[in-house]
């Protein structure tokens, strides 16, 4: 599976940084433990939507997948 994140420009990958790291520091500051799922969920569709269908199917695939992008396998 490609790495869409290869496609983007420097400043497309910076605003989906800054999106990704709002979306951890309002987990954090709203005390919003629980919604923890729900937000790495909006943060995995952001970056990566085939991923995200992916582990909707098998989340060991998903893992699989990302775990070799970062060469981890």
């Amino acid at each position: 599976m490609k790495n869409p994140l290869k496609k983007l420009s420097k400043e497309d990958l910076v605003d989906l940084l800054n999106n990704v790291l709002h979306e951890a520091v309002a987990s954090q500051y709203f005390g919003e433990a629980h919604k923890h799922r729900a937000h790495l969920w909006d943060i995995m569709n952001r970056i990566d939507k085939k991923v995200t269908k992916v582990f909707d199917k098998s989340p060991a695939k998903a893992f699989d997948i990302t775990a070799k992008r970062i060469g981890l396998q």
